[in-house]
């Protein structure tokens, strides 16, 4: 299972973008820096206590509501990263594929 900075980090971004803030806007709007944003959002930084407060309210919710989808994000993150881990899978070169006539 991803830590929960992931997971957060994953919910953010995605309810950022379906409010339709750019990374950049959201940051200014719940003033905390562009780049501290982005950290956020790609689970690199854990938020504090008070962070939280201000991702939750700039999305319109409270911090458990926005913990509660971050835990809910663990089985789409990882059915993702199934789907994206199948598609990379290399082709196995050197080998013919043969018909049996």
């Amino acid at each position: 299972m991803a830590p929960l900075r992931i997971r957060l980090g994953q919910t953010v971004r995605e309810l950022r973008a379906a409010a339709g803030f750019s990374q950049e806007a959201f940051a200014a709007e719940i003033k905390v820096h562009r780049t501290f944003m982005g950290s956020i959002e790609r689970g690199k930084t854990n938020a504090s206590l008070e962070t939280l407060e201000r991702l939750a309210s700039g999305l319109g919710l409270d911090v458990w509501e926005l913990l509660q989808k971050a835990e809910g994000a663990v089985s789409s993150a990882s059915e993702q990263s199934s789907r994206e881990a199948s598609r990379k899978r290399k082709p196995q070169y050197g080998r013919r594929n043969r018909r049996e006539e």
